[in-house]
C-alpha cells in the first residue's frame, strides 16, 4: 500500500510564491499567523488537489462522481508548523490557475495533523492510494479523500471540526458517509 499527494501542475506553486511576495511586500497580510513574517520564511508544502460536492449530488445519489476538482490546496509552513493554507483556483473553461486565497482556518491544523507522521497509519487496502481534499460547503465538511483508482475503491477521512453526524479521523466508506450526511443534507435542500 501506498499513499502519496499528486503533483500538482507546476504554474499552481509559482501563483502560490507570487501571491505570498506580493502580500508580504504590501504588508496586507490579515492573518494572525501570518502578520509579520516574510515571504521567504513560509514555505508551501504537501499540495493536493481540492475538490468539491454540492448537496444535489448527495441527495441525487451521484457521489463522489459528481465531485469535482476546483483547484489545489497548499500547506503554508513556518519552519515545522502549518500556519495556512492557500489555495488556487482552476478556470472550468481554460484551466488557468488563479489566486483564490489564504486561510488560517480549524482545517489548516487537522490536514497538517493527517497528512504528517500519521498518514502511514491511515486505514487502507492494498493499491496506489491518491491524497485528494474534498470540500461539501453546505454542510461544512471537509475531508481527506484517499482515492484509488485501479480497484475504484475510496476511503474518507473527516476533518476537525466536523458535524455531529461524522466522528473526524474515522475513515468511511462512500456508502457511510453518505448515509451519515444525506438527512442533513436533504433537510438544507427542503
Amino acid at each position: 500500500m501506498t499513499v502519496r499527494l499528486p503533483e500538482p501542475p507546476e504554474p499552481a506553486g509559482e501563483v502560490i510564491d507570487s501571491a505570498l511576495s506580493s502580500l508580504t511586500d504590501a504588508g496586507e497580510y490579515r492573518l494572525r499567523t501570518l502578520r509579520g513574517k516574510r515571504a521567504d520564511a513560509i514555505t508551501r508544502a504537501q499540495p493536493h488537489p481540492v475538490y468539491v460536492l454540492g448537496l444535489e449530488d448527495i441527495v441525487g445519489g451521484r457521489g463522489l462522481d459528481a465531485a469535482r476538482q476546483t483547484g489545489w490546496r497548499y500547506l503554508l509552513r513556518e519552519q515545522d508548523s502549518a500556519v495556512a493554507a492557500a489555495e488556487v483556483a482552476i478556470d472550468r473553461r481554460s484551466g488557468a490557475l488563479t489566486f483564490a486565497g489564504i486561510n488560517a482556518g480549524p482545517f489548516v491544523s487537522s490536514t497538517a495533523e493527517a497528512l504528517g507522521p500519521g498518514i502511514s497509519r491511515l486505514d487502507t487496502e492494498p493499491g496506489d492510494w491518491v491524497i485528494r481534499f474534498l470540500r461539501i460547503p453546505a454542510l461544512y465538511l471537509c475531508a481527506l479523500w484517499l482515492h484509488e483508482e485501479t480497484a475504484s475503491q475510496e476511503r474518507i477521512y473527516p476533518l476537525a471540526p466536523a458535524p455531529d453526524y461524522v466522528q473526524a479521523g474515522r475513515p468511511y466508506s462512500w456508502d457511510e458517509l453518505s448515509e451519515a450526511i444525506l438527512p442533513d443534507a436533504r433537510r438544507r435542500l427542503a
